[in-house]
């Protein structure tokens, strides 16, 4: 249960923090030049490495901030599959479940209208969309806090 309490927490937290300040993956793209991405873009297609340090750093970051989210999208959905494995009745789980299947089906509608490249495509998501992924992740954060607090019995089931 210490591990399960501290995934909770870590997904909890990381919630929060983008829900307060945004996708840091959005944030480091739409920072960034737009001469700066399509350099970096044209590095992705010939799989060549960059030889601009700073294109390279900025790739390298963008990245990982994805590599992380996958992997936190991963755990959170093995988390809410344990609960509604275990817990069937708890609505919690459920329902974080079925705000994650509307975000799936949310990005892929938009993956359909995206630019060129992947920076491009980072850019051109609409303000609404940007602002229902922070709504996305406070309800995440709330539901994993009231998942926090059952597992370490500070509430009632």
């Amino acid at each position: 249960m210490l591990i399960l309490s501290v995934m909770i927490w870590i997904i909890c937290v990381y919630s929060f923090k983008i829900f307060v300040s945004g996708n840091p993956a959005y944030v480091l793209v739409h920072s960034a030049p737009v001469p700066m991405l399509q350099e970096a873009a044209d590095c992705l297609e010939s799989e060549m490495l960059p030889d601009d340090e700073t294109i390279y750093l900025f790739v390298k970051k963008f990245f990982r901030l994805t590599a992380i989210a996958c992997l936190l999208f991963v755990i959170e959905g093995a988390i809410i599959f344990y609960f509604i494995y275990t817990e069937p009745k708890l609505t919690v789980p459920w329902l974080i479940l079925a705000k994650n299947l509307i975000m799936i089906w949310m990005g892929y509608t938009l993956h359909r209208n995206a630019g060129e490249n992947i920076f491009e495509s980072v850019r051109l998501i609409p303000m609404w969309a940007l602002r229902w992924e922070r709504v996305s992740y406070l309800l995440t954060a709330a539901g994993f806090l009231f998942l926090f607090l059952l597992v370490n019995q500070l509430i009632p089931k």
